[in-house]
């Protein structure tokens, strides 16, 4: 049964308020990532998508109306297609499901009033190192707001260590801090800086999840209130509702048997061999030289520059981070971002993960490629693989933070391992080329390999 949680009714009649949709989009395939969604269905029966536009508040874009299915949005440009926002209500348990471009999406108010705390958008990017990002350079984008119950605000934003990309390059690292006095009605933001700088935007938040999670909008990029678990949000968890209770279809044979393929195209029993890693790569004309160690989970990165000297170190589930000669404690969602290094790329091929895969559908993009849609353990990944030599040529993951695809080419065997010596990686934020020079398969360390620096 469709329903709306409110009315909405034939141009030109009144709806009882305006609203905001707002989601993130997951993509899957040869163009795979993700992008927010906002959108203002106005009482009036217009709509506005464009919620960064200085304009936001009158912009009309077209109209909407009721349908069986949801909400049909009628464009004002007659180059674009009328589309619609599906709601379906589960009359079991009252949950409301609301789609609308891919993305699913939750309600939210249109404020005078912002609950204090703190919100954050995160993302970040990882690459490197046989397809499994064990290297995860270009990370650690970041934009914090503390909103407080007087008025005031405090705010930063920070670039991590990007080693790509206009803003920040050369494996250095940039922070932007400012703190005023704000003001909110209906939506509008007006945020004043204590050096007079002035700043309007669209500011729409949901009412709180089971976690107490509150999911912004802010001209239409996600935020998420401080103590969401690695940035999940209602967004997710509604996802998760929707799917964990799946049954997926009895994976047949031959597509399972394309992990198979691809596993004995890069080496067969041989990857199952992978204990540990060491590889030396370059990245914006910096050095960087990586260790891992499956068995122990722990996954070092360190900059061989003498002018930029950074150490990520990851010990299971915890870790630290080195820069500008000080240690800090490796953040929680930082830690399992890194973790998944242990569970992409060729490690998936291991023979303990390869077990436990679904493979949840294969595409044929009729280019000769086919892109694999993977659940292991309920998180979702993609891979890319040539049908005419059955290589590994594209990974994908997805997360709340945002996803990343890996291009994979210059293939060369080490110790009979087909490994991937060029890697270019796309993401939200930026994209990163990454050459690896070298690498060593099981190489014995000494005492002093993990050790933290003087």
């Amino acid at each position: 049964m469709f329903v709306l949680s409110f009315v909405f009714q034939v141009y030109g009649q009144e709806a009882r308020e305006d609203v905001v949709f707002a989601g993130r989009n997951f993509t899957w395939g040869m163009n795979m990532g993700s992008y927010d969604l906002a959108i203002l269905l106005r009482e009036n029966g217009t709509f506005c998508e464009s919620l960064d536009a200085p304009d936001w508040q009158n912009k009309v874009e077209g109209k909407y109306r009721k349908v069986k299915d949801g909400i049909l949005l009628d464009y004002m440009d007659n180059t674009m297609e009328n589309d619609t926002i599906f709601i379906e209500k589960d009359s079991s348990d009252g949950y409301e499901d609301i789609r609308y471009g891919g993305a699913q999406m939750i309600k939210m108010h249109l404020p005078n009033t912002i609950p204090e705390g703190y919100y954050e958008h995160k993302s970040a990017s990882s690459s490197g190192g046989m397809g499994t990002g064990m290297v995860y350079v270009g990370t650690q984008q970041y934009d914090g707001i503390h909103f407080y119950a007087d008025g005031t605000f405090d705010r930063n934003a920070s670039g991590g260590v990007v080693l790509s990309g206009s803003d920040i390059g050369g494996g250095t690292s940039s922070d932007k801090a400012a703190s005023g006095t704000y003001t909110i009605d209906k939506g509008l933001l007006t945020m004043v800086s204590n050096d007079g700088e002035v700043a309007k935007n669209s500011f729409f938040y949901s009412e709180p999840d089971d976690d107490g999670t509150v999911t912004v909008a802010m001209n239409g990029a996600i935020f998420f209130s401080e103590g969401s678990e690695n940035g999940t949000s209602q967004i997710m968890v509604k996802e998760n509702k929707n799917t964990t209770n799946l049954t997926f279809p009895d994976v047949e044979a031959e597509d399972k048997d394309l992990l198979r393929k691809i596993k004995l195209a890069h080496g067969g029993s041989a990857v199952d061999s992978i204990v540990t890693v060491e590889a030396i790569m370059e990245t914006s004309g910096i050095a960087f030289k990586v260790r891992l160690d499956l068995k122990r989970k722990f996954l070092r990165l360190e900059s061989l520059s003498p002018t930029f000297r950074y150490i990520e170190q990851l010990e299971d589930e915890s870790g630290w981070i080195y820069q500008d000669e000080q240690i800090q404690e490796m953040p929680e969602n930082r830690v399992a971002e890194v973790r998944n290094t242990f569970y992409s790329g060729l490690f998936l091929l291991q023979t303990p993960i390869l077990d436990r895969i679904k493979v949840v559908d294969v595409r044929d993009n009729g280019k000769g490629f086919k892109v694999l849609k993977l659940n292991l353990d309920g998180n979702i990944s993609g891979m890319v693989m040539d049908s005419g030599n059955n290589r590994l040529v594209g990974t994908a993951k997805f997360n709340a933070l945002g996803n990343e695809i890996t291009y994979l080419s210059d293939f060369r065997e080490v110790n009979g391992i087909l490994v991937p010596f060029r890697e270019e990686v796309e993401t939200d934020e930026q994209n990163v080329l990454i050459q690896n020079n070298s690498y060593t398969i099981n190489p014995i360390w000494d005492s002093h390999a993990w050790e933290r620096p003087d």
